[in-house]
């Protein structure tokens, strides 16, 4: 027992350790949305990059035609952008969950999530807190 103990331990313990922390791992994310962004608004625009940003937020979305939209702007972030902005949509039971703010590029979105620990909030969520400063 004291050995299966020890096995499975050392299995769990093995997941957590990687080569670049959650922070890392984050920032790294972020300078890939941010390259996409740029790339997509040098050939499309201001107001087609926002409308790509709101296509990746509302396919992360319960329901995606309830969405509501404010606060949108693009940000810079090292070489590149990230579309900003605070949405409220609806849940699976119909009802409004609040506005959340979210980071997102043409192809991916993060919206904010409360992890309960807030340095895990910090690294999760680093592009709307850090970029979009929502």
């Amino acid at each position: 027992m004291k050995y299966l103990t020890l096995v499975i331990s050392a299995i769990i313990l093995s997941g957590c350790v990687s080569g670049r922390s959650l922070m890392d791992q984050n920032i790294a994310l972020t300078d890939d949305m941010s390259q996409e962004t740029e790339a997509y608004f040098q050939k499309n625009g201001k107001e087609a990059t926002i409308e790509a940003g709101k296509e990746a937020v509302r396919s992360l979305l319960k329901d995606p035609n309830s969405a509501e939209f404010s606060d949108m702007s693009i940000e810079g972030f090292r070489t590149g952008r990230l579309v900003c902005g605070v949405v409220n949509a609806k849940n699976s039971f119909g009802g409004y969950v609040g506005r959340k703010p979210f980071a997102a590029s043409p192809s991916i979105a993060r919206i904010y999530e409360d992890h309960g620990y807030e340095f895990i909030n910090a690294s999760a969520n680093f592009a709307i807190t850090q970029v979009c400063r929502k």
